[in-house]
């Protein structure tokens, strides 16, 4: 009997620590990284057209649409296993010819949403092109990575590659190419 009521104080004692803990402490959860390789190339859509600024959703200019398919010769050669694109028409016109040249589905994500276990068991052992916007590239990378190693592309800048690799030890590393694209 001793022994059981001792048994019963020391759950009660666990219980009472569990619920002391914070909303944000219960809350955390642990992404797991892939354990085969993957890779994930990142870019920031091409030149948009700026001339009406009211236009929160504008078309590409004429060197975005080039730019766009300079990305489409670029990733020719990388085995592309997915797309993903928010649902801006800029960042749909700078993938449209790769996915014209991979004959890939289109997927659409929200920048907010993407990083998720559930991403990272979709595109484990996969190799992945992702387009989006100046500030939700290099969060994306950053997630991806674990740190903060990458800051907002300035509004001018559209030729940024980010190549984040997941190897299959469980390392992680990032690269920035710098002018992928020069015109």
């Amino acid at each position: 009997m001793k022994y059981s009521l001792f048994f019963v104080l020391i759950l009660l004692m666990a219980c009472k620590n569990d619920q002391q803990k914070t909303g944000s402490e219960k809350s955390t959860i642990e992404i797991k990284t892939p354990l085969e390789k993957t890779t994930y190339y990142l870019i920031r859509h091409a030149e948009k057209d700026l001339t009406d600024s009211t236009n929160h959703d504008p078309n590409l200019t004429e060197e975005g649409l080039t730019h766009a398919q300079f990305w489409s010769q670029f990733f020719s050669d990388k085995s592309l296993d997915m797309i993903y694109s928010t649902q801006y028409i800029r960042t749909i016109q700078t993938v449209i010819p790769t996915l014209d040249e991979t004959k890939l589905q289109l997927t659409f994500y929200d920048p907010d949403k993407l990083y998720s276990q559930e991403f990272l068991n979709e595109t484990q052992g996969k190799t992945v092109l992702i387009v989006g916007h100046q500030s939700s590239i290099p969060n994306l990378a950053n997630k991806l990575l674990g740190k903060q190693q990458y800051k907002k592309i300035p509004a001018d800048v559209y030729d940024n590659l980010y190549i984040i690799v997941f190897e299959s030890d469980g390392s992680k590393n990032g690269k920035i190419e710098t002018k992928a694209y020069q015109n």
